[in-house]
Order: structure tokens, then sequence, then C-alpha cells
């Protein structure tokens, strides 16, 4: 007995020797013999035995034997708590056996296993223990593969307020601690938070280890794409050359790694405009792929495609198209292994043509590369999505805007087939279909476009990530743009509160936003809070450079203009005086926003401000040329297409649609016709109603009625039959053939298209703008001749109250509000109608009392005040419009005048009815 206990003991002090020396392989024999000796014995139940299991289990696990390590900690734990019940060995071995399922990636079976870790060591050793602390920070790693990030944050939060009190944590372990936070923070969006807790890890590990280790290169790495995401492009480049300088210093610069690290720099750069600095870094980068593999080789090849567009930036063409072809050829030589490689080199040589303002050229090769997709494109959908994309952003450049927007739908189609969990593509190609229809001026198409995909977002990235914020603030700018300031203002300031937890003060995304909101706020009279904006705004510009200097004096002048319109003349002035010394130091021209600012801020000192309004401009010279450009690259397409019979009828009517949009951009109503009328013709299902629907816009632009009646009657059929009555396109043609109808006085027929306009309309939950406005208002007068005045009054009033949200207390407003009050008193609602004609008097008054336009007011409301029966209000309403009708200003009508002369006689002011029967000033 005592020779086998001695044995025993022997092998335990020899097992740990050996793993201490590193020696594992013996370690695992003695540690396997002394367990089968334990078993042999009868002995397998001793107390001793569980650590014997857990010793074992060490070493499988740094073999890398996870299976085994699980097993063997498994049956430690076992024996632990059997015999000792749940002490901190117990504890221990838990705690490694769920680190092992982390890396078999059972990380449920880890999250509960370290749970239990969490019990027994807060009842052992209290919960300011540094084994509490690694728990906590394990539990939050395990959190994190799960991707229950708000949970990890939660545990690694709750590990450095623990470790504020604990005297023994090591200071590495804070670092990770902050490490793992930042990428949680990175994983939900919060791009500010993440930045500071790798700042944090960073300045940690720089103070104990210095920053020549790999923690501090990778964590300098993760810093650089959380800085690129957030668009802090300069500070990542800074933070991407710390990890390269690490990398050069440390490691072998011939690695891989640090031609990928180089390479990643050398785009950071370019993004951020550094050109020649990102050539150097290519060139760099492609010097050691030379040395390492010679010239034959892909990446190779690559850096010569980055070198060529590094060319493209420092405006070297004629060196960039060199590259190009360099590459161009290189690749040939790949052509049998890697049978699409050359649809890399025609989309490259695309993208340098691009660059030269070459786009004819930049089409040509992105068809060829077309071409050889199309013959097999099964395994590379990514790719023709791509493609499809270059396509529209050629089209999108010269003003083919119709063109651009089906080849992005192309790309969305192919994205949206593709399995992929990054949905991050796919917004952003709904985003760049947005911006066409807003050229286009089909605002209503981008608000729907902009809706999918915020839902799109949404289950994709959650309601608190950074890019969610973005896509709200795209969504509140369609609107914006569609007129419904009310609704934009909401989507608006939920991505600024969204963006202000997430972002940077000063990141351009978030300034962005804050620009776009206080203009909304002024426009819907809000000043105070646009004040306050733009306010913040100018605070965060440092005046760096010229171009910053030219946006102070913009947001210098807004400011101004938010004063005049709270009557704050001397302050509006001082701001427009500093917003031009700004201009003139910044020694640049006044751009488009400045110029439209200093329009309003001139109108203001008239008291009276446009808001809103539309700008419209002549078109430029370069962009006729560059729309007659792809004019004729589309025709000729067409041509070549119908004499060779190979472009499908889908393809066809793409592209005779985009020429008839062109022809119509550039005022040629006889070729947009011609054009529009050939798409109809060849317009496949899906681009069938769309194209009657656009050729009868066109027709009625062009006054030719009875024919644009037939297209909307052709879309609304065909919707009816084979596609969906319940969508945007419906409504659409529903309101023009009740424009139709309207304006040839069949009031009846309609009324009724109207009506079934009207209620898709808000079934849809379009955008509440001027057009739909328009329309509302002639279903109301079709109410009032039908003498249906309870329904007219209830949808005016709908209508003000529209109004009122998304612009203020606007003349429009007012004019609406009066007519509400109008018949509110025709159908006896002679309070309501009252309430309303005074707040009417009060809006007209808030000019001045001695205009024309509030003498007008008092003229229409004394009339309607006399026909409530509320005639002293009326004799001083008229009062006040004969007064100023004396001064000159055509304020009072005949009706008008007569009524007061009735009203006075009436009330037994004899003096005052001559004199005002003679035309003469009223004492």
């Amino acid at each position: 007995m005592k020779s086998y206990i001695a044995e025993i003991r022997e092998l335990r002090k020899n097992l740990v020797e050996s793993y201490k020396e590193g020696d594992y392989k013996r370690a695992l024999f003695l540690g396997e013999h002394l367990l089968e000796l334990s078993k042999k014995n009868g002995d397998d139940t001793q107390s001793d035995l569980g650590e014997d299991f857990h010793n074992v289990a060490v070493i499988f696990d740094e073999l890398g034997f996870y299976e085994k390590a699980a097993e063997y900690y498994g049956r430690g734990a076992e024996l632990k708590k059997a015999h000792r019940g749940e002490s901190r060995g117990y504890a221990d071995t838990l705690n490694n056996l769920a680190i092992v399922y982390s890396n078999l990636d059972r990380h449920e079976e880890a999250l509960n296993t370290h749970m239990q870790v969490l019990k027994v060591r807060g009842r052992k050793l209290g919960q300011n223990h540094k084994d509490y602390i690694h728990t906590l920070y394990n539990l939050g790693n395990c959190y994190e593969s799960l991707k229950e990030y708000e949970k990890a944050l939660e545990s690694h939060g709750r590990a450095l307020e623990r470790s504020l009190d604990c005297r023994y944590l090591q200071i590495m372990d804070l670092a990770d601690i902050h490490s793992s936070m930042a990428r949680c923070y990175d994983k939900t969006g919060n791009y500010k938070k993440a930045i500071y807790n790798y700042e944090v890890a960073l300045d940690i590990m720089e103070k104990k280890l210095g920053n020549r280790n790999l923690a501090y290169l990778n964590n300098a790495m993760a810093l650089a794409f959380v800085c690129e995401k957030a668009e802090l492009t300069g500070l990542a480049v800074e933070y991407c050359e710390r990890a390269v300088e690490v990398h050069r210093q440390v490691f072998q610069q011939g690695h891989l790694d640090y031609v990928n690290h180089l390479s990643y720099l050398a785009d950071l750069c370019y993004k951020d405009g550094q050109f020649k600095k990102s050539f150097q870094l290519h060139t760099t980068g492609m010097e050691i792929i030379e040395r390492k593999f010679g010239q034959n080789h892909l990446l190779y090849i690559d850096f010569l495609d980055k070198i060529a567009l590094d060319y493209c930036g420092m405006k070297e063409f004629l060196k960039a198209l060199e590259m190009g072809k360099k590459a161009f050829s290189l690749r040939e030589a790949f052509e049998t292994q890697h049978k699409n490689i050359s649809v890399k080199s025609y989309v490259q040589m695309g993208q340098i043509m691009a660059k030269m303002e070459d786009c004819m050229q930049a089409l040509c090769y992105y068809k060829q590369a077309l071409d050889i997709l199309e013959k097999d494109s099964s395994e590379n959908q990514w790719i023709l999505a791509q493609l499809w994309f270059e396509f529209a952003c050629i089209f999108e450049h010269h003003g083919s805007y119709e063109a651009a927007a089906f080849l992005y739908e192309n790309a969305l189609r192919i994205r949206n087939t593709l399995s992929c969990a990054n949905k991050k593509p796919v917004i952003s190609l709904m985003n760049a279909l947005v911006q066409v229809r807003q050229k286009q001026e089909e605002y209503t198409k981008a608000v729907l476009i902009c809706l999918e995909m915020e839902k799109v977002a949404r289950d994709a990235l959650g309601r608190r990530h950074s890019e969610y914020g973005e896509v709200l603030k795209n969504l509140g700018i369609a609107y914006q743009k569609s007129g419904d300031l009310a609704t934009a203002g909401k989507y608006l300031e939920e991505a600024l509160r969204l963006q202000r937890e997430t972002l940077d003060g000063d990141n351009p995304i978030y300034i962005e936003t804050l620009e776009v909101f206080a203009e909304i706020c002024f426009c819907r009279g809000d000043c105070s809070y646009a004040l306050q904006l733009y306010k913040e705004r100018n605070d965060m510009n440092f005046e760096e450079t010229s171009e910053e200097q030219r946006i102070a004096a913009c947001t210098l002048l807004a400011m101004g203009n938010c004063c005049f319109r709270l009557g704050d003349k001397e302050k509006a002035k001082e701001y427009a005086i500093k917003a031009k010394e700004k201009l003139i130091q910044s020694g640049l021209m006044p751009n488009e926003r400045y110029l439209q600012l200093k329009e309003i801020y001139g109108a203001g000192k008239n008291s009276c401000i446009s808001i809103n309004r539309p700008v419209r401009r002549r078109m430029r010279d370069s962009e006729r040329k560059s729309l007659e450009e792809a004019i004729a690259f589309m025709t000729q397409l067409c041509e070549k297409s119908r004499v060779k019979g190979n472009l499908e009828n889908g393809k066809m009517a793409f592209a005779v649609f985009s020429l008839g949009e062109m022809y119509q951009r550039l005022g040629q109503k006889n070729d947009s016709i011609y054009w529009y009328t050939l798409a109809e013709k060849y317009a496949d299902p899906t681009y069938y109603a769309r194209t009657c629907i656009r050729l009868g816009e066109v027709l009625m632009l062009y006054g030719d009625e009875e024919k644009a009646l037939q297209k909307f009657v052709n879309a609304k059929e065909f919707i009816a039959e084979y596609g969906d009555t319940h969508s945007w396109e419906n409504c659409r043609v529903l309101g023009h053939i009740g424009d139709y109808f309207y304006k040839k006085g069949e009031m009846t027929t309609a009324l009724g298209f109207y009506h079934s306009w009207n209620q898709l309309y808000k079934e849809l939950n379009l955008p509440e703008c001027s057009s739909r406005d328009n329309r509302i208002i002639k279903i109301g007068k079709i109410l009032i001749a039908f003498e249906r005045h309870k329904e007219a009054m209830e949808l005016y009033y709908v209508l003000a109250v529209s109004i009122r949200n998304r612009e203020g207390e606007t003349e429009r407003f007012s004019k609406l509000l009066l007519r509400v009050a109008s018949l509110h008193i025709q159908i006896g609602n002679i309070k309501e109608g009252e309430t309303m004609l005074d707040h009417v008097l009060l809006l007209a008054g808030k000019n001045g009392i001695t205009t024309e336009s509030f003498g007008k007011v008092c003229d229409k409301v004394g009339r309607l005040y006399a026909l409530a029966g509320i005639e002293e209000k009326a004799l001083e309403a008229l009062k006040l419009a004969y007064r100023e009708n004396l001064n000159g200003k055509k304020c009072i009508t005949k009706e008008g005048i007569q009524l007061l002369r009735e009203l006075l006689w009436k009330s037994g002011d004899s003096k005052a009815y001559f004199s005002v029967k003679n035309g003469h000033e009223l004492e």
C-alpha cells in the first residue's frame, strides 16, 4: 500500500515537472498512467483524483485536443464536487471546461458553465475578487460569441466596475476588458464608444508593454476599421499607420499579413484623398510581392490595378492607362486557369476610363465584361451585381437617370437572391436608387424605396446601430424632398438622437444630419430650435481649410435668417456681416448653398421669406453635352441590337424608355414621345405600366389630353389584370385620370377616381406633399359644388392640420383655415367658424395691420362674420379693410363696401355710412 501511494506521488511530481518544462507528451503519458494506476488499485474515487483529471485535461487543452480536455475537465469537476463540494478548485476546473467549450464553439454550454463558476466564486471569493472579475469577462465573451452584444456589454461593464475595488487585478486584464467592449460596441454600431474603448486599451498596452507586440498591432488595426466605418478616414489612416509600423519593426516585412496591412493603409489613404501616399504604399506592397512571387501572380496584378487608380487620383491618366493595360495583358496568362479572370480586367479598364471621363469607352469595356458573365453567371452573381452597379454609375453621371435606375434595380434584384447575412451592399444599392429617383424628381418613389430600406436595415442591424441612423436620415431627406416636412422632421430627429449616442460630435455623418434637420426646423417655422442647431454646427467647425471657412459662412448666414424670422433684425445683420467676412477670408466663390441662403436673407429684410421653394435652374452646357453623349450611345446600342436581333424586349424597353426620358429633359417633344411610344411597344410586364404612365404624363404636358387618357387607362387595366392594385403605380394613374375628368368638367367621374386615389394614398402611407394637397383641394371644390359641405369641411380641416404640422402656421395654412371656417358657417357651426375666423385675423396681422394682404383678409373675414350673424366683428373687420383701401391698396371688394354700408346703417352710424358712400375717410 505504501509503495502504491509513493508511486502516485512520484508520478504527480514528475507530471508537474514535465509540464513546466514543456514536455507535454511525457506529461500526458505520466498523467494517463497515473489515472490508470488509481483505477487499477480501486482508488478512482479518492479526493485528489479530481485534481489529477484536471491536470491531464490541462495537457490535452495545451495540445489542442479540446474534446478530450472537455471530457477530463468534466470528470475532474464531478470528483471535486463529490468530495469537497462547490470549492474554489471545483470552480477552477469548471472555468477551464467553459473555456474549452468556447474553443469547440459550444457557446451555450460554455455560457451555462461560466454561470455556475460565477455563482461559486461569488460565494467563496466575493464579487471584488480577481477570479470573479475574470469570470464576468469570460461570460461577456460567451455572450459576444452568441451575438448577444447587449448582455456581453453588461457583463464586461460589471467586470470593469468591480475592477475599481480589486487591488490584485492585472493592468492587462483591464486592457482585455476594454478591447472586448470595443468589439461589442463595434458590432452594435456604437462607433463612438468602440473608438473610446479601443483607445483606452491601446493606451494601457503602450504604457505597460510598449507598442511592439501583436496585441497592440491587432487592436490598432481593429480601431482603424471602426474609424473607417464611422467615416473618420483621417483617424483610420493614423491608427493603421501605427499598426503597419509595429508590423514592420517586429515581424517579417515579406509576410503576407504585412502586405495586406500595407494595402489596407494605402486604400485608406486613397479614400482620404491622399493619392501620392496611396501610390507610394501600393508600390511598396507590389515590390514585396514581386520579390516573393514574381510578376506572374494575381496579387501583383491586383496591385497594378490599385496603382492605376492612384494615378487617376493624381490626374496622371496616361500612366494610369499604362498600368491598366499591363494588368490586362498579365491576366491573359491566367485565362485558362481562371475562366472569368478577364472580367476583372475589363471592369478595371472601365473604371480607369470612367475616371478619365471617357465614359463611352468605359461602357464598352463593361459591355465586354457583361458578355463574358452572361454566358456563365451562375457562380458569379455578386460580380454581375457589381457590374450592373458600374454601368448604372456611368449612366447616372451622364444624366440618363431612368437607365441608371433600371440598372441599380437589376443589381439589387441579384443581391437580394444571394443568401448573405451582410445586408450593407443591399442598403447601399437601395440608397443609390433613392438618389437617382430624387434626381428624376420622383420623390414618392424615393420615399417608398427608403421605407423598404428602413425595414431591411432594422432587421439586419437593429434600431441602435449607427448605420440604421444613417438610413433614418436618408428617409427623412426623402420625405423632405417630397414636401412632407413633418414626417421628415420626425425621422431626422430620431436619426440625430441615435447618432449623438453612436458617433462623435464632429463626425461628418452627424454634421450632415444636423444641418438637414436645422433646415427643416427653419422651414417649419421653429426658428429657435433651428438657431440652436446651427450654433452647434458652427461650434464644430474648426475652419482649418478654405472650404471649412466657406461652410462657416453658410452656417452664419443661416443663423442670420433664423434671427430675422425671430424678429431680431440687428442680430441677423450681425451674422450676415460675419458670413460675408468669412467668405472673403476663405478666398472662394460663394457656392449654391450660400447664394440660396443669401436670397432668403434678402427676402427676410422685406419680411417675405420664401421657404421650401424647389430650386429650378437651367441645364448647364456640360450636363447637356453629357446627355447628348448618353443619347448617342443608347441610340447606337438600340440600332445594333435591332439589326442583330440579340436584345430581348425587356432590355430594349429600358433602352428606349431612357431615350424618351433624356429627350424629355432636353425639351425635345417629338423625339421624347417617339421613344416613349417605342418603349410601350417593347415593354415587358415589369415595365409596361410604368411606360404607359410616363407616356401619358408627357402627352398631358404637351396638351394631347385624349391620347394621355388612353395611356392612363391602358396602365390601369394592365395593373388590374396583371399587376398590384395596392401600389404606387396604381395610385398615380388613378390621380391622373381624376385630373383629366376634373379638367374636362366631368365632376362626378373625377370625384370617383379622386376618392379611390385618396383612399389608396392613405393606405400606402405616402408623403403629405404639395401635389397631394392640390388634389385634396380639387376634391373639396367638387364636394362644395355638389353642396356636400360637411364632407368638404372635414377634408379641408384634415388638410389644414397636415399643412400646419409640416410648415407651421403659414399663409397657406391661413387660407385653408378660412375655407374651413366658411364651411362651418354654411352648415350652421357658428361657434367653430367664429373661432377659426378670429385665428385667421390673428395670423394675418403678424406682418403688420397696415399691409394690403391684411386688408384683403379683413374683407373676406368680415363678410364671413356677417354671414354667421356676428355683425359687430364683421363691422370692425370691414372698417380695417376700408381704411387700407383708401390708402391706395386694393383691399376691399364691391360686396365688402356694400356690406359695410349696410352694417353702418343698421348700427345707426349715419355719419360713417355717408362717409363710406362718398368714399371719404372714417373718423
